[in-house]
């Protein structure tokens, strides 16, 4: 089992949240062959929130949908067609733009990162060579103005 989803996993997962929305997560973790864990991690993290047409006049922050206080934490598959709770839904599409915007964003600004690594290996370097604890000379640090 890999832990990371790609495209065609989320298809999946869209697709049976979809079709069978209280589908137990075991039986998930069966078809996309993924651990329960890395499912309950996609859907934390890429469910895309949105207001329904009667959030407006209801108050959705007040009224809390009992289906999204368990698995699958979304409203893929839902019987209601008018709601008057903040309705949160998996998109396949919107959880592989999200995860590929992640990706792209730790591995851009490598070099500036690096420049800050130096910039504090210097001054800590010396504040430890000096005697100080490391979370004296952290604090040190902070107080410093870099620019």
């Amino acid at each position: 089992m890999y832990k990371h989803f790609n495209f065609h996993d989320r298809v999946k997962l869209q697709y049976h949240l979809d079709t069978s929305p209280r589908i137990p997560v075991v039986e998930l973790t069966r078809i996309i062959k993924k651990s329960r864990a890395a499912i309950y991690y996609e859907l934390k993290h890429n469910i895309r929130t949105f207001d329904s047409a009667a959030t407006n006049f209801i108050g959705a922050d007040d009224y809390k949908c009992p289906h999204l206080s368990k698995f699958p934490f979304c409203c893929n598959g839902c019987a209601k067609t008018r709601c008057s709770h903040r309705c949160k839904e998996y998109d396949a599409y919107y959880a592989n733009t999200k995860a590929h915007q992640l990706l792209k964003k730790s591995r851009t600004d490598t070099k500036s990162r690096k420049e800050v690594i130096e910039m504090l290996d210097k001054y800590l370097s010396q504040l430890i060579i000096d005697g100080q604890s490391i979370n004296v000379a952290m604090l040190s640090v902070n107080r410093c103005d870099f620019s």
